[in-house]
């Protein structure tokens, strides 16, 4: 993997037509002559261009014995010299196949007891054929026997003319004052080079390669999409255009209207802004499920198919981090694509009256989020349980800490300490949806109750205690700049996601290297930090980075 320096293949054109075998040879040619490979192949069979793509070739008898190894084009020279011939229009690797298993014989070859043996296997078969149905020319009217005795001959010959092939082709070796061994050994210079070569270097080059596989599955890659861009598609189709302001459904008491008394305006906005409002929080909820599951699922996809690459890399002694930094590189952009495309389509459907910038922002971080616990189940959950388990957490903890619906409010996020962590942590839809109902909010008119105009602020510093943001109980850490009237979105809790997305990569990050060990070709982690100083060195770093990132969450969370 990664550009190895040996490629072994066994039969790759077995099945394959004379075409395509000379397809999968050229390719093998290519990765030779561009890319510094060597490439091993069994092959049986090849045609005359499939031999002639071959540099050396090695021909082994019976028992994995060598009758000869060198260039390709010196071998029907090689073989003429002992005393074979090549018939007329015969394909020389067949011929070669032949000479291995004693098919044919050199022109003078002699078996003991002096005598000579026949000219093929084939002859001894036809003359035993053509004459068997006269029993009695055999000695003592024995068919039988006389079949057993050329049976063991045709036996003795081929393994007579293995010796043979095999003493020749070491006396060979020796005239030239060569060992075969030696000869044929290479050294594993450019693999260990590879293996050993800086961290950058490493990452480009798993890069590269990750790309070239995407690009190879584009097909399922545009399929992926249109199915996580089908679902925001039919939910906002369904819902129809956002109408905050257009048809307002108030449901002010008489008794308010004909008072003596003008009411605080606190308390007209509790009949004004749950019909403004209430649409909006159920539909970014829906929203917030339905393409944070499928981003999910679509990222446990990614990761899971290349858990036996990355055992390949492990094993072969490559840089883990590159490889997982490169695969998480490409699935950001990947899944921020797909998260992007699904925010243009709702924002074309929808029309909401926030800027597009920011709502593109705020589905980005969705899928930044759900994308790594993907990745993190993807190491954590058996592979046949594994979308399951992460579509079963990803609704579980959307929907009931989103802060919209029972058992958990925003009202009580924002009261309790431990449940703000437990939400703003492990529910991606906790910041997605009170970013896009603050983000649409902030952009009405004063009047409705959101919002407070300049002046307003100059004259009462205090008047954003008394906005309509209260009464839903969002952006209370941030309700100052959330009053002030703006079509820019809300971005207040884009550091949360973004900081508790990075946690949960990182933490990823730490448990590629503990997870399924056996399988890497490694030794138990605990004997590994104990014996090798560098890997503890690296581990205790990440640990106190991991540490630094969970802090930095509880700190966005709580007291920014």
């Amino acid at each position: 993997m990664a550009r190895p320096a040996y490629l072994f293949c066994d039969e790759p054109t077995s099945g394959l037509d004379a075409s395509c075998a000379v397809s999968v040879i050229n390719c093998l040619k290519w990765l030779v002559l561009d890319q510094d490979i060597t490439v091993c192949c069994s092959i049986h069979q090849p045609r005359k261009l499939v031999f002639d793509a071959f540099d050396r070739v090695i021909v082994l008898a019976k028992g994995g014995n060598t009758v000869y190894e060198g260039p390709a084009r010196c071998a029907l020279q090689y073989f003429e010299g002992l005393g074979y011939d090549l018939p007329l229009g015969e394909n020389v690797a067949d011929w070669l196949v032949d000479i291995s298993t004693g098919m044919v014989l050199p022109k003078s070859f002699f078996i003991p007891n002096n005598r000579t043996a026949p000219e093929s296997p084939q002859s001894s078969i036809q003359i035993m054929i053509k004459d068997k149905t006269d029993v009695n020319s055999y000695p003592n009217n024995n068919l039988s026997i006389y079949l057993y005795k050329e049976e063991n001959l045709w036996k003795t010959q081929r393994s007579l003319i293995k010796d043979y092939l095999c003493q020749k082709w070491k006396d060979c070796n020796l005239k030239q004052g060569l060992n075969i061994t030696t000869q044929s050994s290479l050294t594993d210079q450019r693999s260990k080079n590879l293996s050993d070569s800086p961290f950058f270097v490493q990452l480009w080059i798993q890069l590269q390669r990750n790309a070239i596989i995407m690009w190879r599955a584009k097909e399922e890659k545009l399929l992926d999409t249109l199915l996580i861009a089908s679902g925001p598609i039919i939910l906002s189709s369904l819902n129809g255009i956002q109408s905050l302001i257009d048809r307002p459904r108030y449901n002010i008491p008489f008794w308010y209207l004909v008072n003596d008394k003008t009411p605080p305006l606190k308390h007209v906005w509790a009949f004004t802004i749950n019909p403004i409002t209430g649409d909006l929080f159920e539909y970014a909820v829906q929203l917030s499920c339905i393409v944070g599951v499928l981003l999910s699922l679509a990222a446990t996809k990614t990761m899971s198919s290349k858990r036996l690459e990355f055992f390949r890399e492990s094993s072969s002694g490559y840089n883990v981090n590159a490889y997982f930094i490169a695969v998480n590189i490409l699935s950001i952009f990947e899944h921020g694509l797909q998260s992007m495309l699904a925010g243009i389509v709702t924002h074309i459907l929808r029309c909401p009256i926030s800027s597009l910038a920011g709502h593109l922002l705020n589905f980005f971080l969705l899928s930044w989020q759900c994308a790594a616990w993907g990745h993190l189940f993807s190491l954590i959950v058996p592979e046949q349980n594994l979308t399951l388990a992460c579509g079963l957490f990803m609704l579980i903890f959307n929907l009931l800490c989103c802060g919209v619906m029972s058992p958990v409010l925003y009202r009580d996020i924002y009261d309790k300490n431990w449940l703000a962590v437990i939400c703003g942590f492990f529910s991606p839809a906790r910041w997605f949806v009170e970013t896009l109902v603050v983000s649409e909010a902030r952009c009405l008119p004063e009047q409705y109750g959101f919002t407070r105009s300049i002046q307003i602020s100059q004259d009462n510093p205090t008047d954003y205690y008394y906005s309509a943001f209260n009464f839903i109980h969002v952006a209370q850490m941030d309700i100052e700049n959330a009053t002030k009237r703006s079509c820019d979105g809300w971005s207040f809790g884009h550091l949360s996601a973004f900081l508790v997305g990075a946690a949960v990569r990182w933490t990823s990050g730490l448990l590629i290297h503990v997870s399924d060990r056996r399988k890497q070709c490694k030794k138990n982690i605990r004997e590994e930090l104990f014996k090798n100083g560098k890997t503890l060195f690296e581990v205790t770093l990440s640990i106190f980075v991991l540490i630094g990132l969970y802090a930095a969450c509880v700190w966005s969370i709580l007291w920014r």
